[in-house]
């Protein structure tokens, strides 16, 4: 009898888009017969608490300072360089979640956990098969690995992005 694929996706509950795809694309894969668990991927890098909060402040005190950041952050040397960083000084819960799990397959929907997927990849830690699920239509730099798998994703033409039915039933 041949085992069902276990997948793991990690979210994130920042606004409600990262969980809410993670719900879907578990409903999509347990349908064709996948065992599937969600899990917060901040949490398990320790950055639930400084993220969540910070976007909380942001949107609610300083709106402005989204777009700058947005901007900012759209160098792949500087997302590159942060996956290395938090693969070097968050990732081992994260990994150890992975590891304890017997995964064929992870998905990360929230991109400082594909960042982090990426530099465990890259560091030659993590050696299952491996997405990115974006969740933008306009697709940030950030959410785009070529280190892992797959870079998922509803209507993109983007070099490097295999396109997916939307995940919603």
């Amino acid at each position: 009898m041949i085992e069902p694929m276990r997948v793991l996706i990690l979210s994130a509950p920042v606004g409600a888009g990262h969980d809410a795809a993670s719900r879907a694309v578990r409903e999509q894969l347990e349908g064709q017969g996948a065992t599937v668990e969600i899990d917060d991927g901040l949490a398990l890098l320790g950055l639930s608490r400084i993220v969540v909060g910070g976007y909380r402040f942001q949107i609610l005190h300083a709106a402005w300072s989204w777009r700058w950041m947005y901007r900012a952050s759209r160098s792949p040397r500087l997302i590159r360089l942060l996956g290395r960083w938090l693969s070097w000084h968050r990732a081992r819960p994260l990994l150890a979640r992975i590891e304890a799990g017997d995964y064929d397959h992870v998905v990360s929907a929230y991109p400082l956990v594909s960042a982090a997927l990426a530099g465990l990849r890259r560091r030659g830690k993590l050696p299952i098969h491996c997405s990115t699920l974006i969740t933008d239509f306009d697709p940030h730099p950030g959410w785009l690995h070529p280190d892992l798998d797959q870079n998922l994703a509803v209507g993109h033409d983007l070099p490097g992005v295999d396109l997916i039915q939307p995940p919603v039933a």
